[in-house]
Protein backbone atom coordinates (compact mmCIF):
# COMPACT_ATOMS: atom_id res chain seq x y z
CA UNK A 1 0.00 0.00 0.00
CA UNK A 2 1.39 3.07 -1.25
CA UNK A 3 0.95 5.90 1.43
CA UNK A 4 0.69 8.82 -0.80
CA UNK A 5 -2.26 7.30 -2.28
CA UNK A 6 -4.26 7.95 1.43
CA UNK A 7 -3.30 11.64 0.60
CA UNK A 8 -6.27 12.25 -1.91
CA UNK A 9 -9.06 10.90 0.12
CA UNK A 10 -7.84 12.47 3.58
CA UNK A 11 -8.17 16.11 1.90
CA UNK A 12 -11.50 15.21 -0.26
CA UNK A 13 -13.04 14.60 2.87
CA UNK A 14 -11.78 17.37 4.76
CA UNK A 15 -12.62 19.43 1.80
CA UNK A 16 -16.16 17.74 1.90
CA UNK A 17 -16.60 18.52 5.63
CA UNK A 18 -15.41 22.15 5.09
CA UNK A 19 -18.18 22.24 2.49
CA UNK A 20 -20.79 21.15 4.93
CA UNK A 21 -19.95 23.63 7.32
CA UNK A 22 -20.45 26.38 5.37
CA UNK A 23 -23.33 25.08 3.89
CA UNK A 24 -25.19 24.91 7.49
CA UNK A 25 -24.12 28.51 8.24
CA UNK A 26 -25.95 29.29 4.84
CA UNK A 27 -28.97 27.66 5.76
CA UNK A 28 -29.28 28.56 8.98
CA UNK A 29 -27.03 31.32 9.74
CA UNK A 30 -28.28 35.18 9.56
CA UNK A 31 -29.07 36.31 5.98
CA UNK A 32 -27.03 38.94 3.44
CA UNK A 33 -28.78 41.67 5.13
CA UNK A 34 -27.89 41.04 8.43
CA UNK A 35 -24.71 42.99 9.69
CA UNK A 36 -25.05 42.16 13.32
CA UNK A 37 -23.88 38.27 13.05
CA UNK A 38 -20.86 36.51 13.64
CA UNK A 39 -20.71 34.96 10.64
CA UNK A 40 -22.68 36.05 7.08
CA UNK A 41 -22.68 33.61 3.96
CA UNK A 42 -23.24 35.11 0.29
CA UNK A 43 -26.47 33.91 -1.00
CA UNK A 44 -28.24 32.55 1.87
CA UNK A 45 -30.93 30.28 1.94
CA UNK A 46 -31.60 29.66 -1.90
CA UNK A 47 -27.32 29.61 -2.66
CA UNK A 48 -26.88 27.45 0.11
CA UNK A 49 -29.02 25.05 -0.28
CA UNK A 50 -29.01 24.51 -4.45
CA UNK A 51 -25.56 25.66 -4.95
CA UNK A 52 -23.34 24.74 -2.07
CA UNK A 53 -25.35 21.24 -0.49
CA UNK A 54 -24.95 19.38 -3.80
CA UNK A 55 -20.81 20.63 -3.82
CA UNK A 56 -20.75 17.87 -0.91
CA UNK A 57 -22.45 14.71 -2.69
CA UNK A 58 -20.15 16.10 -5.91
CA UNK A 59 -17.17 15.61 -3.70
CA UNK A 60 -17.84 12.53 -2.74
CA UNK A 61 -18.58 10.89 -5.53
CA UNK A 62 -15.71 11.99 -7.26
CA UNK A 63 -13.99 10.36 -4.24
CA UNK A 64 -15.68 7.49 -5.31
CA UNK A 65 -14.88 7.76 -8.91
CA UNK A 66 -11.10 7.90 -7.98
CA UNK A 67 -10.95 5.30 -5.53
CA UNK A 68 -12.88 2.63 -7.80
CA UNK A 69 -9.76 3.44 -10.25
CA UNK A 70 -11.97 4.92 -13.07
CA UNK A 71 -10.03 8.19 -13.17
CA UNK A 72 -10.34 11.58 -12.22
CA UNK A 73 -12.33 13.75 -14.16
CA UNK A 74 -15.38 13.73 -11.90
CA UNK A 75 -12.62 14.97 -8.51
CA UNK A 76 -10.93 17.13 -10.62
CA UNK A 77 -14.14 18.68 -12.25
CA UNK A 78 -15.05 18.94 -8.31
CA UNK A 79 -12.20 20.34 -7.33
CA UNK A 80 -12.46 23.37 -10.01
CA UNK A 81 -16.31 24.00 -9.14
CA UNK A 82 -15.56 24.01 -4.92
CA UNK A 83 -12.49 26.45 -5.79
CA UNK A 84 -14.94 28.55 -7.40
CA UNK A 85 -17.11 28.45 -4.58
CA UNK A 86 -14.41 29.44 -1.96
CA UNK A 87 -13.24 32.09 -3.70
CA UNK A 88 -16.56 33.35 -4.68
CA UNK A 89 -17.19 33.57 -1.07
CA UNK A 90 -13.83 35.25 -0.60
CA UNK A 91 -14.68 37.84 -2.84
CA UNK A 92 -18.60 38.87 -2.51
CA UNK A 93 -18.20 39.75 1.12
CA UNK A 94 -18.41 36.83 3.79
CA UNK A 95 -17.56 37.95 7.11
CA UNK A 96 -16.65 35.92 10.49
CA UNK A 97 -15.92 32.32 10.53
CA UNK A 98 -17.12 31.64 7.14
CA UNK A 99 -14.44 33.56 5.68
CA UNK A 100 -12.06 31.79 7.17
CA UNK A 101 -14.09 28.65 6.64
CA UNK A 102 -14.18 30.33 2.35
CA UNK A 103 -10.67 30.42 2.50
CA UNK A 104 -9.90 27.13 4.14
CA UNK A 105 -12.09 25.12 1.08
CA UNK A 106 -10.25 27.49 -1.35
CA UNK A 107 -6.86 26.19 -0.39
CA UNK A 108 -8.10 22.19 0.55
CA UNK A 109 -9.82 22.81 -3.15
CA UNK A 110 -6.38 23.40 -4.58
CA UNK A 111 -4.45 20.96 -2.61
CA UNK A 112 -7.14 18.02 -3.67
CA UNK A 113 -6.56 19.12 -6.99
CA UNK A 114 -2.95 19.14 -7.08
CA UNK A 115 -2.68 15.19 -5.17
CA UNK A 116 -4.80 14.38 -7.64
CA UNK A 117 -3.01 15.47 -10.52
CA UNK A 118 0.19 13.93 -8.56
CA UNK A 119 -0.72 10.94 -7.37
CA UNK A 120 -2.07 8.28 -9.75
CA UNK A 121 -5.86 6.78 -8.92
CA UNK A 122 -5.50 3.16 -8.11
CA UNK A 123 -6.42 0.30 -10.84
CA UNK A 124 -9.31 -1.56 -11.15
CA UNK A 125 -9.15 -5.24 -10.64
CA UNK A 126 -9.46 -7.59 -14.29
CA UNK A 127 -8.39 -4.18 -16.21
CA UNK A 128 -5.86 -3.71 -18.77
CA UNK A 129 -3.95 -0.43 -19.02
Amino acid sequence: MDPRRAVVPAVHMLLAAAVAMLAVIGLFGTGPGETNAGANVVGGFGFAFFIVLPQIGIVALGLFDWQMGRGTGILRAADVAVFVLGCLELSLGTIGLARYLAGAIALLAATGLAASILVAPPRRAGWRR
